[in-house]
């Protein structure tokens, strides 16, 4: 009977550690699989690479094919005069409409175009929901480059303040936003801050100010 009970404790013993050993792994393993839903930015050198996940890879060549994310080669003209580390000026990520979710905006490029596009991510990974873009050449073209193009995020909460001058002097406007916001501007020629809201993207328009 003792040797019977030993046998049954070290079978329950066992089990247990197989059981600690298992959630150690899941827990473990947990961590890895948050980290690959997100965007990164990893440093080799002197080059700044945007990591991204392969499920926002995936939607980008279904959504956005001919188009593609910019590298370092490309980090000229105004790109290049960026030297914030752990800043690049093609891409901004949050929780744009509030899901809870990480969502994407990114401009792409193309041959002799550019196009901004906004990834919305789901339970089955990242969805186009707004593009819009141009030519470079051309009598149609916003912009002669695509390196005049910037992107900057306003997380939510922050003030966004606009300023505006006229005869009576300058004056500053306060703006607040319910999710993270995207400031897309090119050099000199437009300033916009794309928001969320009755489900969909509209614009306020700063180009004048």
């Amino acid at each position: 009977m003792k040797y019977h009970l030993m046998r049954v404790l070290g079978a329950t013993f066992s089990a247990y550690w197989l059981l600690c050993f298992a959630v150690g792994i899941v827990t473990r393993g947990a961590p890895s699989q948050i980290q690959q839903t997100l965007p990164r930015i990893e440093t080799k050198g002197s080059e700044e690479m945007l990591i991204l996940p392969p499920l926002l890879k995936d939607a980008i060549r279904r959504e956005a094919a001919g188009f593609r994310l910019p590298q370092p080669t490309d980090r000229t003209e105004n790109w290049k005069n960026d030297t914030d580390a752990g800043n690049l000026p093609w891409a901004v990520w949050g929780d744009f409409d509030g899901g809870g979710r990480t969502d994407v905006a990114l401009i792409l490029l193309g041959n002799r175009e550019w196009k901004l596009t906004i990834f919305h991510q789901t339970d089955a990974g990242f969805r186009l929901v707004y593009s819009d873009g141009s030519k470079t050449d051309g009598p149609d073209a916003v912009v002669a480059s695509p390196q005049k193009l910037w992107l900057q995020l306003v997380p939510k909460g922050k003030p966004y303040v606009s300023v505006t001058v006229d005869t009576s002097g300058r004056h500053e406007t306060k703006h607040s936003f319910p999710n993270d916001t995207i400031e897309f501007s090119a050099l000199e020629q437009f300033l916009v801050v794309l928001y969320w809201k009755d489900g969909k993207y509209q614009q306020m328009d700063f180009s004048g100010e």
